[in-house]
């Protein structure tokens, strides 16, 4: 092939791209071929590309290592309440624990060593109390509910708190 067919031939391969022109004019300003040029370009955009894979695993690994932290915060929550004897139910927005806690899962557990389970748990709470009303004579109205102010991962303690999964069903159904 003479040096004017390769030009023309160059010239009429469709570009795309201001970054594509560039390598081509380049390698064709050094008196490159082609197929010079073609491996020019896969050698440049190969460049390019590993450092966009090297950005990204960069990335994913912060991300894995930001994300790793156990994830134990304030939320907030509604409670339904009611005395039966009153016969009416009332809905109370307060706050509480969730997320997720480091587990160590011991692959045999030994009976005789103490196994605890950290989960989820209020650091910090307070108790708020609200009067259900119309409540008959002689029954108590008042009803007393914990309100959340920080959490943290910990053994629950199952003698100041309900350690179960919170049910979210409604507590006032009717039969």
């Amino acid at each position: 092939m003479n040096k004017q067919n390769q030009s023309a031939r160059e010239s009429s391969v469709p570009t795309r791209g201001i970054a594509v022109d560039g390598i081509l004019s380049a390698a064709s300003s050094r008196g490159l071929s082609l197929s010079a040029a073609a491996s020019f370009f896969v050698a440049a955009i190969s460049g390019e590309l590993m450092m966009v894979c090297m950005r990204l695993v960069v990335v994913a690994m912060c991300w894995a290592v930001v994300g790793a932290d156990p994830h134990c915060d304030l939320t907030n929550i509604s409670i339904s309440m009611g005395i039966e004897e009153c016969g009416n139910c009332i809905t109370i927005n307060t706050t509480s624990c969730t997320g997720w806690c480091f587990s160590e899962y011991p692959m045999h557990r030994n009976s005789m060593s103490p196994y605890f389970q950290h989960t989820c748990n209020f650091k910090e709470v307070t108790y708020e109390s609200v009067t259900l009303p119309d409540c008959p004579e002689g029954v108590d109205p008042n009803f007393t509910y914990p309100v959340a102010l920080s959490c943290e991962c910990n053994q629950c303690n199952t003698d100041t708190t309900e350690c179960g999964k919170v049910n979210v069903v409604s507590g006032c159904l009717r039969h």
